[in-house]
């Protein structure tokens, strides 16, 4: 009886011991997985992503989102924008589909400056002249991109 007492008690003992490296394997696989998201994204990145998000807005004529990410000496050219819009505008890029952006090039000259060559498809032009609407099927636009003084990435020029 003893003897039988004294193997279960074994056997739990090396079920626990099991459990406990399972357990402490997951917890290490976690702290890799933790570890490697914290590192972030390379600053090359966070200029593409800045380029991306701002041109499909723009193109797309989501003016007030795109100028989230543009410095403040921008915003008042983005606000001329967006008021000259027209309701034409609008129907016409709904009616064409969305521009479709796609970062072809992305060049950073040093820590606070950068060029990003986007291709934009099914790109919307207006003629204020003669308010005319067309549709270009490509073109290629250069941004220029600074990190200001908050260290975050922001378009300098959108054009």
């Amino acid at each position: 009886m003893l003897i039988e007492l004294y193997n279960r008690i074994t056997e739990r003992k090396k079920h626990i011991i099991e459990m406990k490296k399972s357990i402490m394997a997951k917890m290490g696989m976690l702290l890799v997985v933790f570890a490697m998201s914290a590192c972030g994204d390379s600053e090359e990145d966070k200029v593409c992503d800045v380029a991306r998000e701002f041109a499909d807005a723009y193109y797309n004529l989501n003016i007030r989102k795109a100028q989230a990410y543009c410095t403040r000496e921008l915003v008042p050219i983005m606000n001329f924008r967006h008021h000259n819009l027209t309701d034409r505008d609008i129907a016409y890029r709904k009616s064409k589909g969305k521009a479709k952006v796609r970062i072809v090039n992305c060049e950073i000259t040093d820590n606070s400056l950068a060029y990003v060559n986007v291709e934009i498809s099914n790109l919307m032009l207006v003629n204020y002249m003669t308010e005319e609407l067309s549709i270009v099927p490509c073109d290629t636009v250069e941004l220029t991109i600074v990190k200001e003084i908050d260290k975050v990435w922001r378009i300098r020029d959108p054009m």
